[in-house]
């Protein structure tokens, strides 16, 4: 009603919505390779060999027909798959703790909001 509707955008509404979008961002990446790494572990992302996999994925699909052993004994080949998935978790981890840091950062008020205790 009072400011040009650019005005409105570029001064109010994009420093705002910034962000929020960053944060979401580095949130989601730890999300999505873990993701693909389990749509590729059930086999529904394609070939064992494609060069499109990577190698988390590619690792967990080759070693998915040794995981239960002999007699049913899950730790029998336990490095075919232990290594990898406690990367996998530490990758997901961190990438949701630098979403938290960048959103302590780039938005003061989660300080207020957040209540400890």
């Amino acid at each position: 009603m009072g400011q040009r509707p650019l005005r409105i955008i570029f001064g109010h509404i994009l420093p705002n919505a910034i962000a929020p979008a960053i944060v979401l961002l580095a949130r989601d990446v730890g999300g999505m390779v873990v993701l693909q790494t389990a749509f590729a572990f059930i086999g529904v992302c394609g070939a064992v060999n494609s060069a499109a996999i990577p190698e988390w994925s590619r690792v967990l699909m080759m070693g998915r027909n040794w995981i239960i052993g002999q007699n049913g004994n899950p730790f029998l080949y336990w490095w075919l798959y232990l290594p990898v998935t406690v990367a996998l978790i530490l990758f997901g981890i961190g990438w949701n703790l630098l979403g938290d840091g960048l959103n302590l950062t780039l938005n003061p008020h989660e300080l207020t909001r957040r209540h400890f205790g």
